[in-house]
């Protein structure tokens, strides 16, 4: 048991011993004007990454807005169709109209607004809403697609609350 002990307080003693016989009985120290420029290296290396990750995460939040302002355009225009065939809108509709109305408010706040516009002139029919609706959401996906994910763009502000509005006024119609 003595010499377990003495063999691991050898091998704790070793290192120091030859730390002192390299050095002369001194610690080396690193060149502190190194350790600042390679920091500074690491520094601008971790900001280039971190500003490459940020744009990545830009272009695919703004990937997934134009997919939204594709799904509303899309079931705006399964809703203007079977307007056109029934003459009107089924219950069954309200959760899509809910979902394309959710997926517009997020263009319009990553658009840069969150204020709710009335409408100037609101439809007079069910049917004129519904092609309003199509009309509006073919222009916010038009927009959406012309625009730069950097760029704050009315066309696409002005097209989002109008699909908002209009979608509000469907629903009212439903119940």
């Amino acid at each position: 048991m003595n010499r377990l002990k003495i063999a691991s307080l050898g091998l704790l003693i070793f290192p120091l011993f030859l730390c002192d016989f390299a050095g002369g009985g001194r610690i080396l120290a690193q060149d502190p004007e190194n350790e600042q420029a390679s920091g500074l290296e690491q520094n601008e290396t971790l900001r280039d990454t971190l500003k490459r990750m940020q744009i990545r995460r830009e272009e695919s939040d703004f990937k997934k807005l134009v997919e939204k302002a594709a799904m509303i355009r899309e079931g705006a225009d399964l809703l203007a169709s079977e307007v056109e065939a029934k003459g009107l809108i089924s219950r069954d509709h309200d959760k899509r109209l809910r979902e394309m109305e959710k997926f517009a408010r997020q263009i319009r706040s990553g658009s840069g607004s969150s204020s709710d516009e009335q409408l100037a002139a609101g439809p007079t029919s069910l049917s004129e809403a519904v092609r309003r609706l199509a009309e509006s959401s073919q222009r916010l996906q038009t927009s959406l697609e012309k625009t730069s994910r950097r760029i704050i763009s009315v066309a696409v502000i002005d097209a989002s609350s109008e699909v908002i509005e209009l979608i509000r006024l469907i629903r009212l119609s439903l119940n």
